[in-house]
């Protein structure tokens, strides 16, 4: 199961197959996936799809694509990863192993300008750094960092390969960019 916003959903991809959702599909053909991911979600919403989960229900894989609305909303960076805290604590119950994905450096993106983009790299920085240090105090959870420094960043060298018309959103090229980086998190969960 899959649990995200708009990355989640595969906004900017050319087709579906080219989200994270359809290219874990396509390595995985015998695992069904259900995906409930919509635009502008944040982790709010994504508990309260956790919440109706039943108990009696078990994953193989959760996937939480999920927090970027978050921060670029502004919210201060204790609370965003006190709230993905308390969504692991909610899906752990529900699955075998847990992946979150949450995205690259979003200072980095076009749709950004000058103070808010370098507060934005900032704080997708930060956030990288407690979420991989959150996760590793729950077992089968992993954290995929997509942050990449910007003179390291393909996004940053080639927005108009891998960032869609948006300016926001990865293309197709861009979300085949972070299921390579998921790829080996989903392989540990499902092979």
């Amino acid at each position: 199961m899959i649990i995200g916003d708009s990355t989640g959903y595969g906004t900017g991809a050319n087709q579906p197959s080219e989200s994270i959702a359809g290219r874990l599909g396509a390595d995985y053909p015998g695992y069904v996936i259900s995906n409930n991911s919509v635009n502008g979600r944040k982790i709010a919403g994504a508990r309260e799809v956790a919440a109706g989960l039943s108990e009696y229900v078990t994953y193989d894989l959760v996937v939480l694509q999920i927090g970027a609305n978050d921060l670029i909303a502004g919210r201060e960076l204790g609370a965003v990863v006190a709230d993905m805290q308390q969504l692991i604590e909610q899906i752990t119950p529900h699955t075998n192993q847990l992946v979150i994905i949450t995205s690259g450096n979003i200072g980095a993106t076009p749709a950004f300008g000058c103070a808010q983009a370098k507060q934005l790299e900032k704080s997708s920085r930060a956030y990288t750094q407690q979420m991989e240090n959150l996760s590793q105090s729950y077992q089968n959870t992993a954290f995929v960092p997509l942050f990449d420094e910007p003179v390291d960043d393909p996004f940053v060298k080639h927005p108009d390969i891998y960032t869609s018309i948006d300016g926001l959103h990865p293309t197709s090229a861009g979300y085949g960019i972070w299921y390579q980086k998921a790829r080996p998190y989903f392989a540990t969960a499902l092979e």
